[in-house]
């Protein structure tokens, strides 16, 4: 059996999902009936929907059903922007960030030069997988250099990275491989950095 504290963090999170699933859709019957509502569930034998007028859920059977409308949320925002701002850790300790974000992918470097002792640079080519106005993940390639750690001695890594930025706060996670062999390392870097739209 699931704990009280398991249980409770399900039902948080299923509170702050359940919005973001519910999709606005338009029902047509084999009746000639159209219900206008938020689809609940979408199963292979039936739909929940509860109807914009009273807020009633009604479950339709496929077999009723001539045709279902989905709504696409409508995009309030531009999907090609610049990006700039700054983040702590690697490459170079303090780094200042700049970059492009396209339809689909975008291209970020990050770094900066302190001296001998804090400096470094990488470059992220980014797949976006979801972005709002206020939101955006994606997975990178990653590639850079620093002299961050080691004893300052410089070294470069490549890898693969997942990134979130919420109202410009921006959490990455990098997992790349330096030049040494068998060995994994795990940057990460929070900071801010704001779409210029």
């Amino acid at each position: 059996m699931l704990n009280r504290k398991s249980q409770f963090w399900g039902w948080v999170f299923l509170l702050f999902l359940l919005p973001l699933t519910l999709q606005a859709a338009s029902v047509l019957t084999n009746d000639g009936q159209t219900l206008k509502g938020k689809i609940l569930e979408d199963q292979p034998d039936f739909i929940l929907l509860e109807l914009d007028e009273d807020k009633v859920q009604m479950r339709i059977d496929r077999s009723q059903i001539a045709f279902v409308q989905k709504e696409e949320e409508k995009e309030d925002f531009k999907r090609e922007y610049f990006v700039a701002g700054s983040t702590l850790s690697y490459p170079a300790g303090i780094n200042l960030v700049c970059g492009y974000y396209g339809n689909e992918f975008g291209l970020r470097v990050a770094g900066a030069y302190w001296g001998p002792v804090s400096s470094g640079a990488q470059a992220n080519l980014l797949l976006k997988l979801g972005e709002s106005k206020d939101f955006l993940h994606g997975l990178s390639l990653v590639g850079g250099v620093t002299n961050l750690i080691e004893n300052h001695r410089g070294w470069a890594y490549a890898g693969i990275g997942y990134e979130i930025n919420f109202h410009g706060l921006q959490l990455e996670a990098d997992l790349v491989t330096p030049y040494e062999p068998n060995r994994i390392v795990i940057p990460i870097q929070i900071g801010f950095v704001k779409r210029f739209e």
